[in-house]
């Protein structure tokens, strides 16, 4: 409201329509955690049993996707060329499901502004907003092939720009594309912290760090390569050894996703997770810590885990990406609470994750609809699990061969249940 405030004061305030746009987009989705009142003011969505198809939820949602296209018309109509303008005005036609608007302005902003190599995950995230993942993927892959290094080295430093061509990973994560997405993953590191014309050594060293967390996310969120796991764990590790104490921590925390994904391999390696609790004096988080009970047998000490508290955010000490979700409903699989696992995958799907910036999560979708299909079959819902299998096989039918052990696990499963029909 203060932000609001602030533009009818100032209509040319960009923080503030980057702000609110920012917020309503958040509103705008069709599982929200936020919802917008009549009163223009935000509130969390209410009780955490509460469902998103209540009609009173439903009704905050279109009230935020419609402030969300004004505002961002009114952004846009000021400030025609800004590309954070054109992208506020995108994902609210988007979330909206207007796609013949979202076409109108992805024409203008390339008239207006065309020398944005962006503009090709734009182009991905309209066909994927409509289904067609598929065709939005091919056509990325060829439009990213296409591009030259003149076209990327305009965008050195220019980090929101970044930013968004590192969307472009996260359809090739979801397609079991992992060799491109990885590929894009590096273009976009190279060109984050560069300086035109500098090749100094702290933006290097940085960019490797950057290019490690990201990649361990990929990898881990996939499941593969465990080599590309291994190969960031161990180049993170051999940084921290040589390091200062007080730098130390930066670059285990580059590596701290791809340990956590050996752990949950198809084939568990709990060794670099241990040794990065050695290294780092940190316990990991409470999920991972009772898949490691798990992996020894022990029941009591993974519900133990579990039990605990939810822990604070602490912005102090580097940090690496986990999604505790999937790893929580893993372990609560393994304990036997189907119903409980199958709760917590609720709305884990693409239309709650980012096409602005680089979201593991997309790389995830694929393992969670495994172990969704295996959660319902243990409840006796074959019906859906068999959906959930199908899902699977569709989102990875062009998967590099890495991902191979889990195009068989879904093959199985539905070849168990359309034996059993």
């Amino acid at each position: 409201r203060d932000f609001n405030r602030a533009l009818a004061l100032d209509p040319g305030y960009a923080l503030a329509f980057e702000h609110v746009s920012a917020i309503l987009a958040m509103a705008s989705r069709p599982r929200p955690n936020l919802v917008l009142l009549a009163n223009d003011s935000i509130a969390l969505r209410g009780e955490p049993g509460a469902k998103y198809d209540e009609p009173a939820v439903q009704a905050a949602v279109a009230r935020a996707r419609a402030e969300s296209i004004r505002l961002a018309q009114d952004w846009v109509t000021l400030q025609p060329a800004t590309p954070r303008a054109h992208e506020a005005l995108l994902t609210a036609l988007l979330a909206g499901r207007d796609f013949p608007g979202a076409e109108r302005e992805l024409a203008r902003f390339r008239t207006a502004a065309p020398r944005y190599p962006e503009l090709l995950v734009d182009e991905a995230r309209i066909r994927v907003a409509q289904g067609d993942v598929r065709t939005a993927t091919a056509r990325l892959a060829t439009s990213m092939d296409s591009l030259n290094g003149n076209d990327l080295e305009q965008l050195r430093g220019a980090n929101d720009a970044v930013e968004r061509v590192s969307a472009a990973a996260n359809l090739f994560a979801y397609r079991g594309n992992v060799a491109r997405a990885a590929r894009v993953i590096d273009q976009t590191s190279r060109l984050r912290l560069g300086r035109a014309g500098g090749d100094d050594e702290q933006p290097s060293a940085e960019r490797d760090l950057m290019q490690w967390h990201r990649l361990g996310e990929l990898y881990s969120a996939v499941g593969a390569p465990a080599a590309g796991m291994r190969r960031v764990w161990e180049s993170a590790a051999e940084t921290a050894r040589s390091s200062p104490k007080e730098k130390r921590g930066e670059a285990l925390a580059a590596g701290g996703s791809a340990a956590v994904g050996l752990l949950t391999a198809p084939r568990p390696d709990a060794a670099p997770l241990k040794e990065l609790t050695a290294m780092s004096g940190e316990q990991p988080v409470k999920e991972v810590r009772a898949l490691l009970a798990l992996q020894q047998d022990d029941e009591a000490g993974a519900r133990q885990a579990l039990a605990e508290p939810e822990p604070t955010m602490s912005m102090e000490k580097p940090g690496y990406m986990v999604y505790r979700r999937p790893l929580a409903a893993q372990a609560w699989y393994l304990l036997g609470d189907y119903d409980r696992a199958l709760s917590i995958l609720e709305s884990f799907e693409p239309d709650q994750f980012s096409t602005t910036q680089f979201d593991m999560r997309w790389g995830m979708v694929g393992r969670v609809r495994l172990l969704r299909g295996a959660v319902l079959e243990k409840l006796g819902r074959e019906a859906d699990a068999k959906r959930q299998y199908q899902l699977a096989l569709e989102q990875w039918e062009d998967a590099d061969p890495d991902l191979q052990t889990f195009v068989e696990e879904a093959q199985k499963g539905l070849a168990r249940l359309e034996g059993r029909s």
